[in-house]
């Protein structure tokens, strides 16, 4: 935008505007040439309703990179985006992006404005822009549909899954119960996920990523249980899905049932690391 020579020290709303909603790729507009960032500086432009960060919990993270020179996306990879799941831990994230989120609630959206040297030794500013995206579905909760496997949510962010009394499946069925309203998932993509399966032989929950200080995990659709990939897809970020699995489809394992929330859906791995 033609406003002129800008300190990129200034309040936000002098310096830039960022579009998109919380969870999208962000859109920024600069409103002016900016003079080169002297400090690190911190702006919270959207504050979500989630749970409150602390030191050791899980995060999922949705990072995107600007130049303060011309305003365009850097962040290197054909979504605009790179997404980061781990546990808030200056040395998993690295000092600048855990002190940047630490305190900040879920569904928040901030900006950190950080000086930069170029290769060519000339100085320029950085733009971060972090959603802090929930750990959890976050929907709208359905009725639970009679017949389906029982699923408990415990204070510490773990759940319960229940197959007492239930049939063993035949065949693989899912209810949605909890409708979230983010992009859906698509047949051939990486989708980062909480996820607990139990055994229908013995009722033992045998894998797990549920829990406040628990990092997330990973679906790659491509390889994805027959009876996941079969219900999971055009499923919505935020919702969440108890799935039946008869033996035939869960891998030699018997019949299980499996509880997903769907968190994000990403193009590429997800990573914990700093890069």
């Amino acid at each position: 935008a033609p406003g002129g020579s800008i300190n990129a020290d200034g309040p936000l709303d002098t310096v830039l505007e960022v579009a998109g909603r919380v969870g999208a790729v962000p859109v920024v507009s600069l409103k002016g040439n900016l003079s080169p960032a002297s400090a690190i500086s911190t702006d919270q432009v959207v504050t979500g309703d989630g749970r409150a960060l602390g030191a050791g919990d899980a995060v999922v993270l949705s990072v995107a990179v600007f130049d303060g020179g011309d305003g365009t996306n850097v962040t290197g990879n054909k979504t605009g985006t790179r997404l980061y799941r781990g546990l808030l831990d200056p040395n998993k994230i690295g000092e600048s992006l855990a002190n940047a989120v630490t305190g900040v609630t879920e569904g928040s959206r901030i900006v950190v404005r950080a000086p930069r040297t170029k290769e060519d030794q000339t100085k320029t500013t950085e733009i971060t822009v972090i959603d802090i995206l929930p750990t959890t579905a976050t929907g709208t909760s359905q009725q639970p549909v009679e017949g389906t496997p029982t699923v408990t949510t415990n204070a510490d962010g773990t759940v319960g899954l229940s197959v007492q009394g239930l049939p063993v499946p035949t065949h693989s069925t899912a209810a949605v119960l909890v409708q979230g309203d983010g992009p859906q998932v698509q047949a051939s993509c990486i989708v980062t996920v909480r996820y607990s399966t139990v055994s229908w032989a013995d009722g033992v929950q045998h894998a797990t990523t549920y829990g406040t200080t628990t990092p997330p995990g990973t679906i790659s659709m491509d390889n994805a249980l027959a009876g996941i990939k079969e219900h999971l897809v055009d499923v919505q970020v935020g919702s969440r899905i108890v799935i039946a699995i008869p033996a035939d489809q869960a891998a030699g394992e018997g019949a299980v049932a499996v509880v997903i929330d769907v968190l994000a859906v990403n193009d590429e791995e997800a990573t914990g690391a700093a890069d």
